[in-house]
């Protein structure tokens, strides 16, 4: 690949997780999804999301996740969009439904071919 490309990927939620701060398992979980366009990563904290292309994860409902990104060599990130994101630091999404974020890339520098010789 020689181009950004969006790859979509769907994945089954877990059936249970961890409700914020109580260790206690809960039944009661939505999945977040992250996709991205360009060339980068994003990771999770709570753990749960670490992928270069569309990744997802189920967490409790009311779970406050952020993701962050990692741009690849010679990319920059953008920005977010959806989920409530936006902007070019770290974003918070606190899990209510199903929820999709884009984490946007973009080539630092384009080649620009050699003048001809003379």
């Amino acid at each position: 690949m020689t181009e950004p490309t969006t790859v979509t990927a769907s994945f089954l939620p877990t059936p249970t997780a961890e409700l914020p701060g109580t260790g206690e398992p809960s039944s009661e979980t939505a999945v977040l999804t992250v996709a991205r366009s360009g060339f980068g990563w994003v990771s999770a904290a709570p753990a749960g999301i670490w992928c270069g292309f569309t990744c997802s994860a189920a967490y409790a409902i009311g779970t406050a996740v952020t993701l962050t990104a990692f741009p690849s060599r010679f990319y920059l990130f953008q920005g977010w969009s959806g989920g409530g994101c936006s902007g070019s630091d770290s974003c918070t999404v606190t899990v209510a439904e199903a929820t999709t974020v884009i984490a946007k890339f973009r080539r630092r520098w384009a080649p620009v071919p050699a003048p001809p010789r003379p």
